[in-house]
């Protein structure tokens, strides 16, 4: 059998719009890049922690093939967005990274690492991650690109600010050991062969008051104007930068000399350039020297007003390529100068799906475009995956659309992220395919395959298959392919807790993704016999045009000590095989391609004694949590508001007023209601400010009672010991009797930005602290204000709540509740 000759051309370059052809500097600038066949790896721990200034150099002015790794996908940070954390932010802020690589023009990898929250020391971090499971990652992500460069964005130590960052320095000095090492991870050596980087750098910083910078050190200036682009590479890194919307990271354009800093870490040295005596692949072998010439004559001829008269050269360069000994490099290179052939004929292919969503194994109809805008003639032919169409080719003649209808074959995988498809531990994502090790995102589910035949030559083309929609304000949207299973569901809430035995009502939502008519059996399962549910299995027939419906049904506990558990749902279809039912959550955000992923669906039940008091509550919104609809799930009354509209708001209504997280730094207009609510306050109200961070907080605003100020102080460990100062307290007795293991069963922290400096009008009720520290006040702290109460809380809530805990439900009860007894 013929081998295909091409290497596959990745139409859709940006994961929801369709491809489009390049402009013609954009093709020069490309054309530019097969000359320097150099690599460098970035590393740094998180989304957000990439130099973008230094990426965007290399990738944009120095040429090189640029990478970021990072360890993690960013999942145990905070939002600044929405309410969404964990897996759901990962997912976030993954997005946004792959976002801004496609500015800065770097690539992007992950390891399977967990971000699991803020973690102070190196030794910690490296236990949660399973070390050794990261740094296999590490060593592939290495031995599959090749690296000749790896610079480090902190150091192995307190320097680098906290154990994730510093982790991910000393990950690196052992991946670039093991990478030349064949007897360390020798499966990845079967598949890349060992691979020995030539140096490591550490790209030193000056982050406030910490400075690691000498001039001592090597130094280049990444300021540079880049005159095709009309832009210079501090104004790109800023576009790239500020698409960390959901950590707040928009930062201003810089312009003119911007210095950057390297201290050697390993390997070989330097004397005046980091990226010095690194061969080049094209003055190696003879054909790489053709190649080399080639290009060069390539950029000389270019012709801004025509691109495609450089196709003949372009077509030389790839057979030269072709003819190289394979490599990372030679396969890089041989995918640019094939995305360059077609984007200098100007070729624009699109493959529309009809739908957004389609359940596992149906067909999907397909609209595939076509059209090639600046060169005389060309042919497509479709390869064998279409079901209706039995005419292949397809004749493309300059600025003539074509429009073919295809029925592909459905995928009988779900779109489910690959790091998310099993449950995972604490600190690393289960993935049973290596083949998946570092990749940003999931390949698509679905793609029109086809063969570009040009000039005697032929190219293989792979264009995603994406879902089109118009919207009148906003035009053309385009969102990715979804395959989902047969039948998901969400449930009115995840986390239940019980007071007493009396029945709690709840509502599972179906919606039914199938084609056809369908007769879908629904069961509960893993309910253990303390508990009851009240529907029975349940059949229904569904159908494509009224996909959704919602079952009720109860559940109470048969003991009055019930032990907690978990409820899980499973469906039949009519061949009788049972399956798990998953939820759907959808993430739709504007500066993000839509996400759609399928968690593992369970309703959590626990027996536990919590009174709530007074149940009136004013919610003002912060930067997106899941509180106020946690209080309401317990019986308060809440009421959840912008600050803007306080002004028009009777406050006497109301029995506390509660601020989501870090209102103060997301919500101007909440200075203004200040006044307003001082005087709610002296009249009797309590008032609760959860957590605000001390960058980005408005002077102006930010009004207290006393005064106190806002640290980077937190407990990180979930099992920290908490003290209570004063246990005699009204906030630990009323109404809620509280003892220290209210703090059994927390996730992720404690809690963060603690106060400090604080007036001794102010009661510290809570010392808490991480191992070999000092106790630490500041997590919980209250003041008398006229007849009511203000209160500032650092304690994790926004965590503790939706994941259930009754401690943190009891603690907060009593807060809101401190106004119902005078002291």
């Amino acid at each position: 059998m013929k081998k295909n000759i091409g290497i596959a051309l990745i139409l859709l370059l940006c994961p929801f719009l369709p491809a489009n052809s390049q402009s013609a500097a954009s093709i020069f600038q490309s054309i530019k890049k097969l000359e320097n066949t150099t690599t460098v790896l970035y590393v740094a721990a998180h989304p957000d922690d990439e130099n973008t200034r230094l990426i965007t150099w290399m990738s944009k002015e120095k040429m090189f093939r640029t990478a970021y790794i990072s360890m993690t996908r960013g999942d145990g940070g905070q939002n600044l967005i929405g309410s969404d954390l964990s897996e759901n932010l990962g997912l976030i802020r993954t997005r946004e990274l792959m976002a801004a690589r496609a500015i800065d023009g770097g690539e992007q990898f992950f390891t399977r690492a967990y971000d699991f929250g803020y973690s102070k020391t190196s030794e910690e971090t490296l236990d949660f991650w399973e070390k050794e499971k990261v740094l296999e990652d590490f060593v592939y992500v290495i031995r599959k690109i090749k690296p000749d460069v790896m610079i480090c964005r902190f150091p192995p130590d307190s320097r680098a600010g906290h154990g994730h960052h510093s982790s991910s320095a000393i990950l690196a000095k052992e991946a670039f050991e093991a990478a030349s090492n064949p007897q360390r991870f020798p499966e990845q050596v079967k598949e890349f062969g060992s691979w020995q980087v030539k140096r490591i750098y550490w790209n030193t910083f000056r982050f406030g008051s910490n400075n690691t910078i000498t001039e001592q050190q090597l130094k280049v200036d990444v300021g540079g104007y880049n005159v095709v682009d009309g832009k210079s590479n501090g104004e790109l890194a800023a576009e790239s930068r500020s698409q960390h919307k959901s950590q707040g990271f928009g930062v201003p354009s810089q312009r003119g000399t911007l210095l950057e800093y390297f201290s050697p870490v390993a390997g070989d040295t330097t004397v005046t350039d980091p990226f010095e005596n690194i061969p080049s692949l094209w003055d190696q072998t003879k054909e790489g020297n053709k190649a080399k010439a080639l290009i060069q004559k390539t950029i000389t001829e270019y012709n801004f007003l025509d691109p495609s008269a450089s196709l003949s050269n372009l077509l030389l360069i790839r057979s030269s390529i072709k003819a190289l000994p394979h490599s990372s490099i030679q396969s890089q290179k041989l995918k640019e100068v094939e995305l360059l052939i077609k984007d200098c004929i100007g070729l624009w292919t699109a493959a529309y799906s009809f739908r957004e969503r389609y359940a596992q194994g149906d067909t999907i109809h397909v609209t595939f475009q076509s059209i090639l805008r600046n060169y005389p003639e060309a042919k497509i032919q479709l390869l064998e995956q279409n079901i209706n169409d039995t005419i292949k080719n397809i004749a493309l003649v300059t600025q003539k659309l074509n429009n073919r209808s295809l029925v592909l074959k459905g995928s009988r995988s779900i779109s489910q992220p690959y790091w998310l498809a099993e449950n995972h531990p604490k600190g690393v994502f289960t993935i049973q395919d290596s083949k998946q090790i570092g990749k940003p995102w999931n390949d698509d589910p679905i793609s029109v395959k086809a063969q570009l035949f040009i000039n005697n030559d032929t190219l293989l083309l792979v264009i995603p298959v994406v879902f089109k929609d118009t919207d009148p304000v906003k035009g053309e949207l385009f969102h990715p392919l979804v395959i989902c299973p047969l039948l998901t569901g969400t449930l009115s809430e995840n986390k239940s807790l019980f007071s007493d035995s009396k029945s709690k009502s709840y509502a599972l939502n179906l919606q039914y993704g199938g084609s056809t008519d369908s007769l879908i059996t629904i069961r509960h399962t893993n309910l253990n016999e303390d508990w009851d549910v009240s529907f029975n299995d349940t059949s229904i027939l569904f159908h494509p045009n009224d996909p959704t419906l919602t079952l009720p049904f109860k559940i109470h506990p048969i003991k009055s000590n019930a032990n907690p558990n978990s409820v899980t749902f499973q469906f039949a279809s009519a061949n009788g095989i049972s399956q798990e039912l998953k939820s759907n959550t959808i993430l739709n955000y504007n500066h993000i391609p839509r996400v759609n992923w399928f968690p593992h669906l369970s309703l959590d039940v626990q027996k536990t004694d919590i009174k709530i008091g007074k149940k009136n509550l004013l919610y003002i919104k912060g930067a997106g949590d899941d509180v106020a609809k946690c209080l309401s799930q317990i019986g308060y009354l809440v009421e959840e508001v912008n600050a803007s509209v306080i002004k028009n708001l009777d406050l006497k209504k109301y029995d506390a007023i509660l601020t989501g997280i870090r209102a103060y730094n997301t919500d101007l207009d909440i200075g203004e209601a200040s006044a307003k609510i001082f005087k709610y306050i002296e009249d009797g109200g309590v008032y609760i400010v959860q957590y605000n961070t001390n960058s980005n907080l408005h002077p102006a605003s930010f009004k207290t009672p006393y005064p106190f100020s806002i640290s980077r102080n937190r407990v990180t460990d979930e099992h920290a010991i908490v003290t209570f100062t004063d246990p005699s307290h009204q906030i630990f007795n009323t109404p809620n009797k509280l003892v220290t293991s209210d703090f059994d069963g927390w996730v992720q922290e404690r809690g963060l930005y603690f106060a400090n400096k604080i007036d001794s009008n102010y009661t510290n009720l809570l010392l808490m602290n991480d191992k070999d520290e000092e106790p630490l006040a500041g997590s919980l702290i209250l003041c008398n204000y006229g007849k009511g109460k203000f209160i500032y809380t650092g304690l994790s809530f926004f965590r503790q709540l939706p994941a259930g805990v009754p401690g943190a439900y009891r603690l907060l009860a009593n807060l809101i509740a401190v106004g119902d007894i005078r002291k």
